[in-house]
């Protein structure tokens, strides 16, 4: 599994009660765009108990509230712990290749610990969809002092000053 947003976990914990073993890869932290890629008072547009993952539905009191970024990362954390998902963060996936004609995947990865290959026979690429913001061509163009930012960038309004 590439990936420990919502979808990877989701998908990791219900493969795993399938008895296959699962290991999540992934660059970041858990829940990492939700972190470094939204602004400071960023909440939720979905109400809460639309957000619950497979086996975990929302833990909270307030099901039609709206929960901030940090909270439901902190409810991914607890669901890691909750179904013993392996998950192994500061790993970046480089490549991913067929084996060697059997069917199965090498994934080329590097970590602080140095560069490994893991060999799996399937893989899901749970990345999320917010890696890389569409910027229009004619963005160029523009003058420099035109300050130009994505929604993973903007943190707060001091730093559009």
């Amino acid at each position: 599994m590439i990936g420990a947003g919502q979808g990877g976990l989701g998908a990791a914990k219900v493969i795993s009660e399938l008895g296959v073993d699962v290991v999540v890869l992934e660059k970041g932290r858990i829940g990492e765009t939700w972190l470094s890629q939204r602004w400071d008072s960023f909440s939720l547009n979905t109400p809460n108990w639309m957000n619950g993952l497979p086996g975990s539905p929302y833990p909270g009191d307030d099901p039609d509230g709206f929960m901030t970024h940090t909270e439901l990362v902190d409810y991914f954390n607890e669901y890691v712990k909750e179904f013993d998902i392996d998950v192994r963060t500061g790993v970046n996936v480089t490549r991913v290749a067929p084996s060697n004609g059997d069917g199965r995947f090498v994934i080329e990865t590097d970590s602080e610990s140095g560069r490994e290959q893991l060999e799996c026979s399937q893989v899901v690429v749970a990345s999320g969809i917010a890696n890389s913001p569409h910027v229009p061509s004619v963005a160029a163009e523009f003058p420099e002092k035109i300050v130009q930012i994505s929604t993973g960038t903007y943190r707060s309004p001091e730093h559009l000053r």
